[in-house]
């Protein structure tokens, strides 16, 4: 399980540098997600953009909202996910003030290294919560 204290050491300079993990039954449900989506959609991408995004004139920067499949932390700390849209870049400074302005509690944040990414091509940043 994924502690408060183990999250402390992550940010956006300082990502993890290993795979962060999430229990089997939520990792099974993503896996069985993705290979839906990919059976109308030619990518998880294409997915994210059409549901985030899909508005041709859509001009929303960013998206913060609940990770569906969560990693394995403890109950009192809320993962969610800040999504960029393709169309814009976002640097850390400005994501870290959409976060801010979406929540009062405390707050880690950071984009996964590479190797550990399962989306690449829509860039996202996981916000754990401290909730209590």
């Amino acid at each position: 399980m994924i502690s408060w204290e183990i999250l402390k050491q992550f940010s956006v300079v300082n990502p993890p540098n290993v795979r962060l993990y999430r229990e089997a039954e939520i990792e099974n449900k993503y896996t069985l997600h993705r290979e839906r989506i990919k059976e109308n959609y030619e990518s998880v991408a294409e997915y994210l953009i059409d549901k985030m995004f899909s508005d041709e004139a859509c001009d929303t920067h960013m998206v913060f909202i609940d990770n569906t499949f969560p990693y394995n932390t403890e109950s009192n700390i809320k993962h969610m996910l800040v999504w960029i849209n393709p169309k814009y870049s976002e640097n850390a400074k400005e994501v870290r003030s959409f976060i801010k302005d979406n929540t009062s509690k405390p707050f880690i944040y950071f984009k996964n290294s590479i190797q550990f990414k399962t989306i690449l091509e829509v860039e996202h940043y996981h916000v754990f919560i401290q909730c209590y």
